[in-house]
C-alpha cells in the first residue's frame, strides 16, 4: 500500500517542524463505528523501538563490543523476562550490523529447556526468555560456561551487564578496537532525557500506537547512522573496488569471483605500519615536543584562572556579607 511507503524527509530540521502523518481507517464495531489510528511511517518494532530500548538498557561500550563480536561471528545469547524485549532486542543486532547482513543461525526466542543448543559449533544469535531466578541459573550453566570459553557472549537485558567471551585474546582486541562511544554515550544520555516526555520508549503497546516522537526518531536515526558508519569503516574500500581483491571469472554459465582476504588485509596492514611509523618519528621531533609544552601551559594557565575565579567570588561574597551586617548594626 501507498501508506508502507511513506519515508521521513532526509534533514532533521524537516523531521522536527513536519507534522505527523496518520493512517485512518474506519472499522465496524459492537456500538456502530470504530476509527483507528495508525502513525506513519508505519513502526517497526526491531529497527526502531528494538533499537532504543537495546541502548537503554546497556552500555554505550557494551553495544559496540557486541556488534564488533558479531563482526567476527561469535555467538550471542540474550536474556531478559520480556518476550517483547527480548525478541525486538534480538532483532535490533541484525538492523545495526548494517551493511552486513548475519548469515548463520538466529533465533529471537529459544526455549529455555533447549539451552544446550549454546554447544552448537555454528555462531548464532538467540534469545532466551525466563525469571531472574532462571537467567543466574543459565548463567552459572556449565554448558554455558564452556560455550563462553570456545566464543559465546551473555547479554543480560535484566541487569544490564554483558559477560564478553573467555576465548583467548579476544577481550583485548575488543578493547584496543576504536570505536565512536563516546558520541554514541551522548545519544544514550538523550533517550534517557526523552523517556520521560515519551511514553512509547517505555512500553511496545505505546510504541504501536502512537510511534516515537519526532525528538526520539532524530535520535534514534542518528544513533543508527553513527553505528552504520562504524560498521562500514570495518570494509574499506570494498563497496566500490570489490573486484581489485579476488578473482572474477566469465563463463558460458555466467560469472564467478573468488574473494583473497589477503589481497585486502595486506594493503591495510602496510597503511597501518606506514602510519605508526610516521607517529612514532613525529613524536620524537622537536616540533610535537612543543606543542606538548604548549598543551601543558595552556592547562595550567586555565588552572589558574580557575582559582582566580574562585577567590573572586569569595572575596565578593565576602564583602556582601560585611555590608550587610553593617547596615543591620546601623
Amino acid at each position: 500500500p501507498a501508506q508502507a511507503r511513506i519515508r521521513l524527509p532526509d534533514s532533521d530540521i524537516d523531521i522536527i517542524l513536519e507534522r505527523p502523518k496518520t493512517f485512518d481507517s474506519e472499522i465496524p464495531a459492537l456500538n456502530g463505528v470504530s476509527t483507528i489510528s495508525v502513525p506513519l511511517p508505519l513502526p517497526h518494532l526491531a529497527a526502531d523501538w528494538g533499537v532504543a530500548t537495546l541502548l537503554q538498557l546497556i552500555e554505550a561500550d557494551s553495544l559496540l563490543t557486541i556488534l564488533q563480536l558479531i563482526l567476527i561471528e561469535r555467538s550471542i545469547l540474550i536474556l531478559g523476562e520480556c518476550s517483547g524485549i527480548v525478541t525486538s532486542c534480538t532483532c535490533a543486532l541484525l538492523e545495526l550490523i548494517r551493511p552486513y547482513k548475519w548469515a548463520s543461525n538466529f533465533m529471537p526466542i529459544l526455549p529455555k529447556d533447549m539451552i544446550e543448543f549454546v554447544n552448537s559449533p555454528v555462531p548464532f544469535i538467540a534469545g532466551v526468555v525466563a525469571s531472574r531466578k532462571d537467567i543466574v541459573s543459565i548463567e552459572r550453566d556449565e554448558r554455558v560456561l564452556n560455550a563462553m570459553s570456545e566464543g559465546l557472549t551473555i547479554v543480560n537485558l535484566v541487569t544490564s551487564e554483558i559477560h564478553v567471551t573467555s576465548e583467548r585474546g579476544i577481550k583485548s582486541i575488543m578493547r584496543s578496537c576504536p570505536s565512536p562511544c563516546a558520541k554514541l554515550m551522548r545519544y544514550k544520555k538523550r533517550l534517557e532525557e526523552l523517556r520521560e516526555a515519551d511514553p512509547s520508549l517505555q512500553s511496545i503497546p505505546n510504541f504501536l500506537d502512537n510511534g516515537f516522537s519526532r525528538k526520539v526518531v532524530v535520535a534514534i536515526r542518528a544513533v543508527k547512522s553513527l553505528i552504520e558508519s562504524h560498521m562500514t569503516s570495518f570494509s574499506g574500500d570494498i563497496s566500490s573496488n570489490w573486484q581489485n581483491y579476488g578473482d572474477l571469472r566469465h563463463s558460458d554459465d555466467g560469472q564467478t569471483f573468488e574473494f583473497y582476504p589477503s589481497k585486502f588485509i595486506e594493503p591495510l596492514r602496510l597503511q597501518l605500519e606506514s602510519r605508526l611509523q610516521l607517529q612514532e618519528m613525529m613524536y620524537h621531533s622537536q616540533l610535537f615536543i612543543e606543542y606538548v609544552d604548549e598543551r601543558r601551559k595552556l592547562h595550567l594557565s586555565r588552572q589558574e584562572l580557575a582559582k582566580r575565579d574562585d577567590v573572586g567570588v569569595f572575596l565578593a561574597l565576602w564583602i556582601w556579607c560585611r555590608w550587610k551586617l553593617r547596615k543591620k548594626l546601623n
